[in-house]
This record gives C-alpha cells, sequence and structure tokens, in this order.
C-alpha cells in the first residue's frame, strides 16, 4: 500500500512539474528599440487577437504567430488565450468573414519570427524558448 500510494504521488508531483515547464516552453519577443518591456498575458492575448492594435507610443503592432501545427504555437494559445487552437480559427474565421481584421502574420520558423522582429519595431512574436535570441528583447509576462 505505501508503494502505491508513493507511485501515485510520484506521477501526481511528475505532472505537476511538467506543466511548470511546459509554460516555459516560449519567449515573447519585441524589437530591441520598443519600450514595453512587460506584459500581463490578457494584455498578450488582445495584441495578438488584434484587439488592441497600437503600442504606447502609438507604433503600430504587426503581431505574429508560428504555424497552427507548432507546439510552441499551441503552448502559447493555451498560456496566453486560455482557448483551443479551434476557438482560436473560429475567431479568426468569423472577424475575416465579417471584414474586420486579418489574423496575425504566420512565420515558418523561430528565425524567421526572431528576424522580422529584428527589423520592424511595431513587431511582436514569441518562439521557443530554445531559440538563440540575439538583437531582440524578450519581454517578462506578469502574473495575472
Amino acid at each position: 500500500m505505501f508503494r502505491f500510494i508513493c507511485c501515485i504521488l510520484f506521477l501526481f508531483a511528475s505532472q505537476f512539474s511538467s506543466g511548470d515547464q511546459a509554460s516555459q516552453s516560449f519567449r515573447v519577443i519585441v524589437n530591441a528599440h520598443n519600450s514595453v518591456k512587460s506584459l500581463k498575458p490578457a494584455a498578450l492575448s488582445e495584441i495578438f487577437l488584434k484587439k488592441v492594435v497600437v503600442w504606447p507610443d502609438e507604433m503600430i503592432i504587426q503581431p505574429l504567430d508560428l504555424p497552427a501545427d507548432s507546439a510552441v504555437r499551441i503552448q502559447f494559445t493555451d498560456t496566453i488565450h486560455q482557448r483551443s487552437m479551434a476557438w482560436i480559427k473560429n475567431y479568426w474565421q468569423q472577424r475575416i468573414f465579417s471584414g474586420k481584421e486579418l489574423p496575425p502574420r504566420e512565420m515558418k520558423t523561430d528565425e524567421d519570427v526572431i528576424k522580422f522582429v529584428m527589423t520592424h519595431q511595431g513587431a511582436i512574436g514569441y518562439v521557443s524558448d530554445k531559440a538563440d535570441l540575439k538583437d531582440v528583447t524578450i519581454l517578462s509576462i506578469d502574473p495575472k
């Protein structure tokens, strides 16, 4: 019985720690000249849903997504939007159909996101935590 309880506790602890690691599986980046250094998850969600379209300095925000099947995008969507990929797809289909807005530009790789962010002051994107992040600013994500 003792072994059984220990096994259950170990499995529970493993799931808890893997959830913590998963929350760290991406980094949100902006151009090095952007004055914004941190955002709350809700503000990030609004930016990527294009509900907020300008930075505090009045520069147009250019959000970038990774491909829909990317594990990093799925984690970003779960963590920041707290929605499913299906919900996000439906949201954008409705926005496109109503003529309101197009979804964020989709980039193929972390490197593509980094290059775009480096060369466009209003850009914001997310990349794998393993990406080489020279010449961009990593945003701090404030707790809720």
